[in-house]
């Protein structure tokens, strides 16, 4: 059983930005390797894929989206998928109005069109390579070759693995905020938007399942839900493959689910932090 850790960070404190950083857990918010960068993960409830998939994430951020990557005529890369099926992605000049001056948005729309077991995405500077079979089966072995394309992208070789848990951890370093041991609350909304609050924006909007949610996270039936920071102002949350399909069956899925950590000062209702917005995109 595999378990993707997607860590929630960059909040707000009482006027001031309090930044969480973020880092992948290997092999798993993260879900993946490489640092936590992911704001919204596909999570497949359809065709006997059941779960998050293989996530290969950059190991550092990408050139800027107007700074030329490098790339030549010839750049190219391997894939290989769970079934042992495997495809090599060729850049070639042809492929770019100049190959020379690409930049990142061109090189990831290029290699959507060649590419038919993986799909590439941009999240917060980094190239990302995401797998299309959900769950602990799903893998994605990434091999960089030819010039090196991947790397010029800031996107390492190696072996990627799918997932059918999800773990949601805030982090928040910062031990000014003193925020050791409070209390915090994870909310759930299938709705968009945001809502002010006591001078803070919550970066999800508030619904019905955000009314049933409140309850039953607070009753402890969904563990890491409801809780007190640690010694070190972290908390993780598991969302598992069981809990979903007990809360929504086999096919009244939500497009798309957002969470987001809220954290109260001790001994008040007053929020000191509220985390980004985690989302999970149901296929």
């Amino acid at each position: 059983m595999n378990r993707k850790q997607l860590l929630l960070g960059g909040g707000t404190l009482v006027g001031l930005a309090a930044l969480a950083f973020a880092h992948h857990v290997p092999v798993g918010l993260s879900h993946v390797s490489g640092g936590e960068i992911l704001a919204t993960v596909v999570y497949y409830t359809t065709g006997g894929s059941f779960g998050v998939p293989a996530y290969k994430v950059g190991a550092s951020e990408a050139p800027g989206h107007h700074d030329p990557i490098g790339l030549v005529d010839g750049d190219g890369f391997t894939v290989m998928n769970e079934a042992g099926q495997s495809e090599t992605i060729t850049l070639t000049a042809a492929d770019f109005t100049d190959i020379s001056a690409a930049v990142m948005d061109e090189a990831v729309d290029v290699i959507n069109d060649k590419a038919t077991l993986f799909e590439a995405i941009e999240t917060n500077g980094y190239l990302v390579l995401r797998g299309l079979t959900g769950g602990d089966t799903g893998t994605l072995d990434v091999a960089d070759g030819a010039g090196g394309p991947l790397a010029k992208m800031g996107l390492t070789s190696g072996l990627a693995l799918g997932a059918d848990e999800l773990e949601l951890t805030v982090s928040i370093p910062d031990a000014s905020l003193n925020l050791a041991g409070a209390p915090y609350l994870v909310l759930l909304s299938a709705t968009d938007g945001s809502i002010a609050l006591q001078g803070k924006t919550i970066p999800l909007g508030f619904d019905s399942l955000t009314r049933v949610w409140l309850p039953f996270a607070r009753s402890g039936a969904a563990p890491g839900f409801a809780g007190n920071l640690d010694a070190n102002s972290d908390a993780s949350a598991l969302l598992t493959a069981a809990q979903f399909q007990q809360a929504f069956g086999a096919t009244s899925y939500p497009d798309k689910l957002h969470f987001s950590y809220v954290v109260f000062t001790p001994g008040t209702l007053q929020i000191a932090y509220v985390s980004n917005r985690f989302t999970v995109d149901f296929r």
